[in-house]
């Protein structure tokens, strides 16, 4: 809570809480979180269960602050958490990201973007067990944090910024090796920097992994790249933009 870890038992009363925190604000029945919980195969005992679940989280965010226990309750046959604006990390990231879209400057885009890639740390309830029920929200958040980390990188990119964006990229391949989008941005920013040697070594690099594990060609967007590399001249790299003054 506000940014500290905060012990909350076993995994059920986690689950529990992190369910009901994909959606705030809005009252959870006990047969949805039920489902969580235990799926396909309930205990009778399973509402019982759950209230003392709640019952362990209240007095655990209680530890925390007063004010945090009091956002849990029971409602209208189910549960819901009570989220000011400002306080979910998936909710600020989503702010961050509208700030960015209507940024004046690529400096502020920029900013906007890192502030929302700093709310991440790992992906979205790595360490507890996936369920069908938010399935989609997980997938959602986690398609815009591969956008997002590629529209700053872009941006760096621009900015002059190629060394940065290259060592990231290359973190980036490392988890997500079939995403071509990520190749082919290695690969300007190597061109960017000077280093058209090492953007044509990349781009073998891609066209075996696609090779190896989807028997498959590099798509036209990665071609149109490589050709573009062979038909023009080595560019100087571009000195990184000032920073603005503040």
């Amino acid at each position: 809570m506000a940014g500290q870890p905060l012990p909350l038992g076993g995994p059920k009363p986690r689950l529990l809480l992190a369910a009901l925190l994909l959606q705030p604000n809005t009252v959870m029945s006990t047969g949805a979180l039920t489902e969580v919980l235990w799926p396909g195969s309930a205990p009778r005992s399973a509402a019982a269960n759950i209230r003392t679940y709640v019952h362990s989280l209240r007095r655990r965010l209680a530890e925390a602050s007063p004010d945090f226990a009091d956002r849990l309750r029971g409602r209208g046959g189910g549960y819901v958490v009570t989220v000011r604006p400002g306080e979910l990390d998936t909710t600020l990231f989503e702010t961050h990201v509208s700030a960015a879209e209507t940024a004046a400057t690529c400096e502020e885009a920029l900013a906007a973007l890192d502030l929302a890639a700093g709310q991440w740390r790992g992906n979205v309830l790595e360490d507890l067990p996936h369920n069908h029920t938010w399935s989609s929200s997980i997938a959602r958040l986690a398609e815009m944090r591969i956008s997002v980390q590629q529209q700053r990188l872009r941006l760096r990119v621009e900015l002059g910024e190629h060394a940065d964006a290259v060592a990231e990229l290359r973190g980036l391949l490392a988890e997500h090796p079939l995403r071509e989008q990520l190749w082919q941005q290695l690969i300007l920013a190597l061109d960017a920097a000077g280093r058209r040697a090492e953007a044509l070594t990349a781009y073998t690099q891609a066209e075996r992994v696609l090779r190896e594990e989807l028997d498959a060609e590099p798509g036209p967007e990665l071609r149109q790249v490589r050709a573009g590399l062979l038909a023009e001249p080595e560019p100087e790299p571009a000195e990184p933009r000032p920073a603005p003054p503040n």
